[in-house]
């Protein structure tokens, strides 16, 4: 590696671990004043079911398995390695993954909205599951 990679290296990382530190005073700001304004004006039942929705959906997230990631990684390798045939078959690959995923998540989901009576029965209200 020449110096000038490195020096670009160098200053690719530091601009990263900037952008991390900016990323999490961000969301500690958000913490201190989103929240209170939110429980302000929803209260604080309606915000315990803001909240707990809003679990419930990131889990649901969570099951996308890093294919983002994982694209941008082998795209990124074939590109450098000039394996530019390689990449469309990667593609078609992923996005039927990605497909048999989504529809696994909606099913899944769906599923689980359909039972929030049943699992949250004890902890919300009526008004509050016909919310959620």
């Amino acid at each position: 590696m020449s110096e000038g990679n490195s020096v670009k290296l160098s200053s690719e990382v530091k601009i990263g671990a900037l952008i991390s530190y900016v990323l999490i005073i961000l969301n500690a700001l958000y913490g201190l004043f989103v929240t209170p304004y939110l429980i302000g004006t929803l209260g604080n039942a309606e915000y315990g079911v803001y909240k707990t929705i809003s679990s419930f959906t990131a889990a649901l997230m969570v099951l996308d398995l890093g294919i983002g990631s994982t694209v941008m990684r082998y795209v990124s390798k074939y590109r450098a390695g000039k394996q530019d045939d390689k990449i469309p078959n990667f593609l078609a690959m992923m996005f039927i993954q990605a497909l048999v995923i989504c529809v696994l998540v909606a099913i899944s989901g769906g599923l689980l909205s359909l039972s929030l009576d049943e699992i949250y029965s004890g902890t919300f209200t009526a008004p509050e599951l016909k919310k959620a």
